[in-house]
């Protein structure tokens, strides 16, 4: 595609209320979007997964700038491969995006159906409570979604901040409600006791992201257990090669594909085929994205082997408004797959020019 002009919108929404992990908090959505209009007249949009700082990954919002400015954009230009450019997957993505996005709308298509997905499908969604000293806090926020119509609750742990904490949110929302936790790496295998007596119904990312073969000995280990915990890959799956890795040495019972991390929509569609080569069961993750990132997850959603609830809850989870129109939880708690040309989104251009922090046509 012909990049006639490439805007770079670097944006900070306000969020309902602060975001607590194992990592840190966030009390702001800052997100790097990216706007094209190619010779044709093409528009699209993209949003890059990137966070203010290196924390959760290693590419943070900056860096992220530097690397399309400098390198990636220069390359689309010239019709080159962006393969060139090592890592960078979050940069890659956001570009990436925006170009689906305008071909989608320019040719009539759905970015669901361009990527073998099911347009207009009622996906079974997820949601994550942020963590809170206040385990009685924790239970209500999760009680308070399942009563929106959330079928499946997913809480923050760490060691010390785990067991009591899954014992009240069960008790607050019920049966009904599947039960997940997310561990963001920060258990190590001499925690082994206390993850195997964790009375969830999934178990994400329990040791760091490079040690695949912890979370093997893990598998291993619990495979025999009379009620094994079922164990997902998150922060570990960064790339095609890390899910094969990861598949390959069973260090997981189920991956998550976040497409803004494993270097775009493509990439993921190639890691669900992967997975599901190897009967491997995959979700998609979430990174607190506007409605436009939610939009590409969703049509990636829709594949035949996501067959799980993914963290893409409804635009009032973490928004007061959105960058789109809001996202809304359906019946079952679902969202419904976007049916129009590209993201199948509309862009509120006046709230999203007042959230903007800096910007630069290229």
């Amino acid at each position: 595609m012909d990049l006639e002009r490439v805007e770079l919108l670097h944006v900070r929404l306000p969020l309902v209320r602060p975001f607590v992990s194992a990592r840190g908090t966030t009390s702001h959505k800052d997100a790097l979007l990216v706007h094209i209009r190619a010779a044709d007249g093409a528009e699209g949009w993209g949003e890059c997964a990137a966070e203010i700082a290196p924390t959760y990954a290693a590419e943070f919002v900056a860096a992220a700038w530097l690397a399309i400015v400098d390198h990636l954009l220069p390359r689309a230009r010239r019709g080159e491969s962006l393969d060139a450019v090592r890592g960078n997957h979050m940069a890659k993505a956001a570009l990436e995006m925006a170009v689906l996005d305008a071909t989608g709308r320019r040719d009539g298509h759905s970015l669901a159906a361009m990527l073998g997905g099911r347009p207009g499908a009622a996906l079974p969604v997820g949601v994550v409570v942020e963590m809170d000293d206040d385990v009685t806090a924790v239970a209500e926020r999760a009680a308070a979604h399942a009563a929106e119509g959330y079928t499946r609750v997913k809480v923050k742990v760490s060691p010390g901040h785990d067991r009591a904490v899954v014992a009240e949110v069960r008790a607050a929302v019920g049966e009904g409600v599947a039960v997940w936790a997310d561990a963001n790496g920060s258990y190590s295998l001499a925690d082994h006791a206390d993850l195997v007596n964790l009375d969830v119904d999934l178990l994400e990312q329990p040791f760091a992201a490079g040690d695949l073969v912890d979370h093997a000995a893990y598998l291993a280990a619990t495979s025999g257990a009379a009620w094994p915990t079922h164990v997902s890959l998150d922060e570990s799956i960064d790339s095609l090669h890390g899910a094969r890795a990861a598949i390959a040495l069973r260090a997981a019972h189920s991956l998550v594909i976040k497409p803004g991390r494993v270097g775009g929509l493509r990439a993921a569609v190639a890691i669900h085929s992967a997975a599901q080569a190897a009967g491997v069961d995959v979700w998609c993750g979430g990174m607190l994205e506007t409605g436009i990132g939610r939009a590409a997850n969703l049509a990636v959603a829709s594949l035949p082997g996501f067959t799980r609830p993914g963290d893409l809850s409804a635009s009032n989870r973490y928004f007061v408004r959105d960058l789109t129109e809001p996202f809304v939880l359906g019946p079952g708690g679902t969202l419904t797959v976007p049916v129009d040309a590209g993201l199948g989104v509309t862009i509120d251009v006046d709230f999203l020019r007042a959230c903007v922090v800096r910007s630069v046509v290229l």
